[in-house]
């Protein structure tokens, strides 16, 4: 809740509060003072995850920069749908129905859809709850404001991704509903109406959590089946910079520890683990085979600078040393020796 882009759960709230306040059927929402309330416990807990807030000056300088910077587009090329030629860095406006898509874990995904479904048809049948209602306004209305912006990156969703799963929990509670049905069908099994439960839990959420487990432990890696994973993912969008560095750090120093390396990218998070000297990576080949001992490449770098042509010397040669992640090299670790000119 404390990113940026968190700010447009404010105006959300208030809709929310003005939709419960206004249904005769929720007589409990319509007391000023509960809503009071609710304003000064959701504003003091902003307060205290946000403590940027406190300098209300500061605040709002670092609001504007942030406004200005996310209105500019990305200061790196944009990959996206397997491209990097979007104009000006800045992904396009389905960007995030895309992004919700490839992100959502199988199960959450599958879910999502039966209850956007679900929602239609009581839609249909003028039979939807507002509880519903509220959840589909939250998301539809973060994602078309976060939408505006030109820079775009999938960690902005993080503030609606609670949302998300309350909102599909509606499709699971529709599967295990429907599962209890059949069962109940069968008279032998009547009693047993834990049954239910327990082969639901087996089918849809241990089988996630081992999804998820075959990333460990670079679950930012993730996406789901419906996309072929990691290998199917990292071909649609950016994967993340520094994962697999410590993994370097520790082959490196296994080396030694006074090496010079330059990093393509992930330079400052392989710092934070080498105790040699790690620096971006330089201009030109000539100046990387002069100084450095060993290059490092990563994935995210790859993707968007896959013409660099520094990197189109090392693609084609064997690496010393890699990280691969479900079948994907993620990070490749070059001796500069193998160049030569």
């Amino acid at each position: 809740m404390t990113k940026g882009f968190a700010i447009f759960l404010i105006p959300i709230l208030v809709i929310w509060l003005w939709l419960l306040k206004n249904n005769a059927e929720l007589k409990f929402w319509q007391s000023t003072k509960l809503m009071i309330k609710i304003l000064l416990i959701g504003g003091l807990i902003f307060v205290i995850l946000w403590p940027g807030v406190w300098n209300l000056q500061l605040a709002f300088d670092k609001l504007n920069k942030a406004i200005s910077g996310l209105s500019s587009g990305h200061d790196l090329p944009i990959f996206f749908l397997g491209s990097t030629s979007w104009p000006n860095n800045a992904a396009p406006f389905y960007f995030y129905p895309i992004i919700l898509m490839i992100r959502l874990s199988t199960g959450v995904l599958i879910c999502f859809l039966i209850s956007v479904t679900l929602y239609v048809h009581k839609m249909h049948k003028k039979k939807v709850m507002l509880e519903e209602t509220l959840l589909l306004i939250a998301t539809v209305f973060f994602i078309i404001g976060i939408s505006i912006f030109s820079k775009k990156l999938d960690r902005y969703l993080i503030p609606i991704w609670p949302i998300l799963m309350l909102f599909s929990s509606d499709g699971f509670h529709m599967i295990l509903s429907s599962t209890r049905t059949l069962w109940n069908s069968f008279g032998r099994f009547k009693n047993w109406q834990i049954a239910p439960n327990v082969i639901i839990s087996f089918v849809i959420v241990f089988p996630a959590a081992f999804w998820c487990y075959n990333f460990q432990p670079f679950y930012v890696f993730y996406f789901n089946d419906f996309v072929g994973g990691l290998n199917g993912g990292s071909k649609i969008t950016t994967t993340y910079t520094s994962e697999g560095t410590r993994l370097v750090a520790e082959y490196l120093s296994s080396k030694s520890d006074q090496l010079v390396v330059a990093c393509a990218y992930a330079d400052k998070r392989l710092n934070d683990f080498y105790k040699g000297e790690v620096t971006p990576l330089p201009q030109s080949l000539n100046a990387l085979l002069e100084k450095y001992d060993y290059v490092v490449f990563h994935l995210t770098y790859v993707q968007r600078y896959y013409d660099n042509i520094i990197w189109q010397q090392f693609k084609d040669k064997n690496p010393e040393w890699v990280v691969i992640v479900q079948e994907v090299t993620v990070v490749w670790v070059f001796n500069t020796t193998i160049i030569t000119i």
